[in-house]
């Protein structure tokens, strides 16, 4: 009589004991994160605010007060244009939206699109833009660092 009442506790245990087990590796399921990226909105007019050529900062040396690139969807603007990766007015493109590692400038008239390595550096809390080329010389590359301007 005693070993039937004891087999009818370890039972209720082992019960209990496999319902717990069952409970905590329900519990332990990964959750998957469906993380997108939000598309990089370059849109609004930005200023050249530091200018390096060859490894030198020669932002003291040129007068950016007045350049100005305003991008909208697929376009840009240059107003008062310094030496940059183009010269006129055209359409932009990164090579992917999401996760953009370089922007194309098809300048109005071009044969071709001028590219860029695109680094984004945090200025003033906010996403900048830094943009590396060279006009022609392989021996001058530029590496501009652009804020957006409200």
């Amino acid at each position: 009589m005693l070993i039937n009442y004891m087999n009818r506790i370890f039972k209720k245990h082992y019960v209990w004991l496999g319902l717990v087990v069952i409970a905590l590796l329900a519990s332990c399921r990964a959750n998957k994160l469906d993380l997108v990226e939000p598309q990089k909105d370059l849109t609004g007019k930005w200023k050249v605010i530091k200018v390096v050529q060859n490894s030198l900062d020669i932002t003291s040396e040129v007068d950016l007060s007045k350049f100005v690139i305003t991008f909208d969807k697929n376009t840009y603007t240059l107003t008062d244009p310094i030496p940059f990766m183009v010269s006129k007015n055209g359409t932009w493109s990164f090579n992917d939206p999401r996760y953009p590692f370089s922007v194309s400038f098809a300048a109005e008239g071009a044969a071709s699109p001028a590219s860029s390595e695109l680094g984004y550096p945090i200025i003033e809390g906010k996403r900048g833009m830094i943009v590396s080329f060279n006009t022609g010389c392989e021996a001058n590359t530029y590496k501009y660092t652009l804020k957006q301007v409200e």
